[in-house]
Formats: C-alpha cells, sequence, structure tokens
C-alpha cells in the first residue's frame, strides 16, 4: 500500500502568477522562484514537505511513501483579450514538470468536482443552467461547506459546457503528461477521477439529515426525459409497470418523476408522493453512552417492534456532534442505526421499543416511539396488537442516550415510485464516472489504475444516504473497470462498519482517497489502521498534509482536516506526529489489540 498524502500544492504553488510580487521574506520567495519560472513547479515543495513528514535517519521506512497531486481541472483556463476562454499551458506544465522532477510516486487526482476552486471560469459555468443541479425549485446557486464555497453542479447530462471544459482540460493535461520519458510516467501509480461525485440538495453542511423539506436532484427536463426512458426499457410495456407500481397511466410520458410531500401538498397522483422515507424504510437511530472504568466491547441497541424483537446493531458509529456537545464522553463512537422496513407492515399505529444491552443479557430501556404506517387514503390509524415487552431495567446514572428516529408519531407513506427514481438517479452518478473515465482510457493512461473518489453516505448514521444516490458509483456492476476509491473519515476509517461493508461489495481492492479518523491516534494505533487497510487490499491511503517548506509550514486557508502540528481539529496535531514517528523510524511497532 502506497501512503499517498494529497499536499496542498495548489494555490501555494501550482496556481502563482509567472512572475510573483516579492513577498520581503527571502524563504517564500525562494518557494516562489521554484514554482515558476521555464522549469517551476511543485516538485520542492513536494519533497519539503515529505522530509518533514519523514525525517532521515539512515532506517529504512515500513511503508511506501508518495504523495496525490491535486490538478484543479477548471483552473486550467486563462480568459482571452476576445472574452473567450484557452487552456493555460503554463500551469498544466508545471503539473506535468512536478511529476517528472519529485522522485516519489504519486496518485494524480484529476480534480472537478463541486467544491469550488475559485477559477474565473466557474463564474461562468454557474450562468448556465444546464450546467446546475435543479431540485423541483429549479437550478441550485452557489452554497458553502463549512468555508468552501460548492458549485451545485449536474451530473444528469454530459451534454453542457461544463462536461465539455471538464473534459478539454482532462484532455489536454493527459497529453502532456504523455510526452514525459516511460521512467517519469511510470512514477504515476493510479488516477482518482473528478472527487466526489453524488447528487446534491440544498443547504449542503447541514442538510444531509432527515429533518428538512426534502429537496433531491435532479429534476431538469433531460433528467426527468431521462427518467422516462429509463422505466420504459425497465418495465417495456405501461402495463407491467402499472400492475409494480400500483398506477393506471396510459403512457409512460404520463410520469413524471416524485416531488411533493402527501402532509403538506396536494397530489394529482399518489405517486408524486417523496420524502426521506417514501422508498419503504426509516432508521431506528440515536446515540448511548455507558460510564464504564474499563474497556468492553461496543454495547448493542435492541429493537422491538409492537413487542416482537426485530433486530440488533452495536453502538459504534461516529456521531461528532454528540461529542462536540458531551465532550466528557471521550469518543464519538455512541451512534446507532437500525433500518425498518415498514412495507412489511400492516396499515395503522405501531410501537418501537429500544433498549440497551450495556452487559450480556441485561436490557436497559431507553424509550418507545409511537409511528404510523399510512396507506393511499390516509385512514386514520389503529393502534396494532402489543405483545408483552421483554424484562428490563429503567435507564439509570450510568447510562445517556437519545433516540433521534423515528420521532414520535411520525408518519409514513411507502410510494413505489420513488425506489426506482432513486435508482435511477444513483445510475445517472454512475454514467457520469464512466464518461469520465473513457475520456482518460483516450491517453496512455488508460492502463494505469483509474479510480473513483467517493464517500460513504451510509457510515454516517444521522445522514439520510438516498440524498446522494452513491450506491450504484459504489458497485462494480455499474462503474465498469473503475476501481472503488473512498473517502474514510471517524470510524469508518478504523472501524468495522467499512471492514464489513466491502467484505460483501465484492471488490477486490480499493484505494483510500481521503482519511481521517477524527481522532488523535498514536503511531503505534495509527499503524495498526495502516495495516488494516493494507491487509485489506488498499492500493494507497491518501490524507491532507499543509504544504512545508524548509522546515515551515506555508501560510495559507488551511484544510480543516489536514494532518497538521499546528492544527488541533480531530487531533490532526496528534496524528501528523504519529504518522511522523511511523515514518521516521522505520521500525515496526508492537503489536496490541486492533483500534475498534
Amino acid at each position: 500500500m502506497l501512503l499517498a498524502p494529497m499536499i496542498a500544492v495548489v494555490d501555494s504553488c501550482l496556481l502563482l502568477p509567472k512572475q510573483p510580487e516579492p513577498s520581503g521574506d527571502a524563504r517564500l520567495d525562494l518557494l516562489a522562484s521554484s514554482c515558476t519560472g521555464q522549469n517551476g513547479s511543485a516538485a520542492a515543495l513536494v519533497e519539503s514537505t515529505l522530509e518533514g513528514l519523514q525525517p532521515k535517519n539512515g532506517q529504512k521506512h515500513p511503508v511506501p511513501v508518495g504523495y496525490t497531486l491535486p490538478a484543479p481541472l477548471l483552473q486550467l483556463f486563462l480568459r482571452q483579450p476576445d472574452g473567450n476562454w484557452a487552456l493555460d499551458t503554463e500551469r498544466i506544465e508545471r503539473i506535468v514538470r512536478t511529476v517528472r522532477d519529485s522522485t516519489y510516486p504519486v496518485i494524480l487526482y484529476l480534480f472537478a468536482t463541486h467544491f469550488s476552486t475559485d477559477a474565473p471560469i466557474e463564474v461562468e459555468l454557474a450562468t448556465d443552467s444546464r450546467n446546475l443541479a435543479q431540485t423541483r425549485d429549479g437550478p441550485m446557486s452557489q452554497s458553502l461547506y463549512y468555508d468552501s464555497a460548492i458549485n451545485n453542479w449536474s451530473l444528469a447530462s454530459t451534454q453542457n459546457a461544463l462536461t465539455d471544459r471538464r473534459t478539454q482540460a482532462a484532455t489536454a493535461l493527459l497529453k502532456a503528461l504523455c510526452r514525459l520519458p516511460a521512467e517519469d510516467l511510470a512514477k504515476i501509480k493510479g488516477l482518482t477521477l473528478l472527487g466526489e461525485v453524488h447528487h446534491l440538495f440544498p443547504d449542503f453542511e447541514a442538510g444531509m439529515g432527515f429533518d428538512m423539506p426534502y429537496r433531491v436532484t435532479d429534476y431538469s427536463a433531460k433528467s426527468v426525459a431521462d427518467f422516462r426512458e429509463y422505466l420504459t426499457k425497465e418495465f417495456r410495456q405501461i402495463e407491467q409497470f402499472n400492475r409494480v407500481v400500483g398506477t393506471t397511466y396510459t403512457s409512460f410520458d404520463e410520469v413524471d418523476a416524485p416531488s411533493r410531500d402527501i402532509r403538506t401538498e396536494p397530489l394529482r397522483r399518489y405517486t408524486e408522493h417523496i420524502d426521506s422515507f417514501a422508498h419503504g424504510s426509516f432508521p431506528v437511530s440515536g446515540w448511548a453512552f455507558v460510564r464504564t472504568t474499563k474497556h468492553i466491547t461496543p454495547a448493542w441497541v435492541h429493537i422491538y417492534i409492537n413487542g416482537e424483537f426485530a433486530g440488533r446493531t452495536p453502538v459504534d458509529k461516529g456521531r461528532q456532534d454528540v461529542l462536540l456537545a458531551k465532550p466528557e464522553f471521550g469518543s464519538a463512537n455512541t451512534g446507532w442505526r437500525w433500518n425498518l422496513d415498514y412495507r412489511r407492515l400492516p396499515a395503522g399505529l405501531h410501537r418501537v421499543n429500544v433498549f440497551l444491552e450495556s452487559a450480556p443479557g441485561q436490557l436497559i430501556a431507553l424509550g418507545m416511539r409511537e409511528f404510523a404506517v399510512m396507506d393511499k387514503q390516509q385512514n386514520p390509524p389503529v393502534l396494532q396488537p402489543q405483545k408483552p415487552l421483554p424484562a428490563h431495567l429503567s435507564v439509570g446514572d450510568s447510562v445517556q442516550a437519545y433516540i433521534d428516529q423515528p420521532k414520535n408519531q411520525a408518519s409514513y407513506y411507502y410510494n413505489p415510485l420513488v425506489p426506482l427514481w432513486h435508482t435511477f438517479r444513483g445510475r445517472q452518478v454512475a454514467e457520469y464516472l464512466k464518461f469520465f473515465d473513457n475520456v482518460v482510457n483516450q491517453s496512455c493512461m488508460s492502463s494505469k489504475p483509474h479510480f473513483t473518489h467517493q464517500i460513504l453516505p451510509f457510515a454516517n448514521p444521522s445522514w439520510d444516504e438516498n440524498k446522494f444516490a452513491i450506491d450504484a458509483s459504489l458497485n462494480k456492476a455499474h462503474t465498469g473497470n473503475i476501481r472503488l476509491g473512498v473517502s474514510l473519515y471517524g470510524d469508518a476509517s478504523y472501524g468495522q462498519s467499512f471492514n464489513k461493508w466491502y467484505a460483501a461489495s465484492g471488490h477486490r481492492s480499493y484505494g483510500v482517497t481521503e482519511f481521517h479518523p477524527l481522532k488523535a491516534m498514536n503511531a503505534i494505533e495509527l499503524n495498526e489502521v495502516f495495516d488494516m487497510h493494507a491487509e485489506n487490499g488498499a492500493a494507497f491511503l491518501s490524507f491532507f498534509v499543509e504544504p512545508h517548506w524548509k522546515g515551515e509550514v506555508v501560510n495559507r486557508g488551511h484544510n480543516l482536516f489536514s494532518f497538521d502540528p499546528a492544527n488541533q481539529k480531530f487531533g490532526s496535531d496528534e496524528l501528523y506526529r504519529a504518522a511522523q514517528q511511523l515514518l521516521g523510524t522505520g521500525v515496526k511497532t508492537p503489536a496490541s489489540p486492533r483500534t475498534q
């Protein structure tokens, strides 16, 4: 497994003007000189940063070290005097020379996702609605995620200016790289495609959960037309579609994508209804903390529906919001979630009881919620028969817990058209990635491993993963020869949630495109996590690192998730020192129980 830190060389080096103004700081002026000019590149900055991360002491490093080189595609354009755009050959060549002049192996990150790079061409592209993702209310304007601007780009079509510019920049960069000698091309160990590619929704930072008005993408005219075409191919005859969905359409042309909430809006047809749960399931989820003085395996939550045992789930999911509110817990891994398929329940009022098993055979009641499974006619729900609950204790001082979902007296309406809509949206994501993969395949990079760069929404128990529509892009059946690349944060990076999913996914290798445990680790713990991913088949592992020049960090707007000695967020300073110790000593750390 290649350790390939993603070094922030873009704004600190690759995007510098051809003739930067003197700063008055000899150290920074020397950096600018190395980045610009006839032979300018980020190679020296890459070398300086990696030398600081792995101090030379004459011993062999335990793992191969390289770097991830972000290539911001939309930053590779210059506006011409006539108002048109031309490729910025200077910036392209700086990227090429970085690969040429650095001695380290590299993962090339063809970056052009919804996260803005402040490229001037982005402003123009954002004025064309064909480039923008659309909710039922129309095209989405720019928004924020923490301090980063987000351009809500569309992926419902490849026939727009956005895709043309991404393709143009990638083609030019790859063509320039392919002119390198074979020994330099051999340094490129893989490419990651675009970055996080998924459907979008309003208020991206706070809108990932279940409690806001339901607005997803994409409702553009082309997307809705493509949805009808998808249904036609799936069912062939409208009569078959009507039998499955329970409708009376006379033509697929009559079918609209579901976009209204039956609780607050009038429907012309029941199949117009959509919300976070209309596909047929909802999460029973929350958090729990058990005060203990010794290490124990995760507690379990037991779910009972109408008095009958339905399932159980471990308390091991990351909940940064809980840790922020309750820092005394000392861990974010207090979350739990179990998905309930309510399609199997009769219409009526039901009860879900939640118990915590903190010790074998000992159940503690955390609470009860009533919820209604509604029929199409919205008849008043009648309470279903209840069976006696198991023996249990009341919550004591040693347990703190909360049930987030379901809300008490929540109502659920299943619409058979919604799962089809989500499946279609997921295929849009996969098809866009395959289109861009084909762009790379037209170059000498076709034989290099190509990876996605996807998040795992289901790893966060508070997120509505259907908003992202990302499942198909994680599935080998829908992505062809593109290899799995995933960004792992929190317990997904070191716990068992990703391992369990990966073991059943059918994938045999992957790349970790972004990595952050969201907690401090020492060198022993970090080494165990690295070993775990290497044993699983990870080809590379990347984490953000701030650029260091001549022993000092380069002053810039630092990434919140960078491993850096000056970044105390999420234990990032300790993680940097742990990586530095691990790479600097070159000595395998002693065995210890695997981090849970």
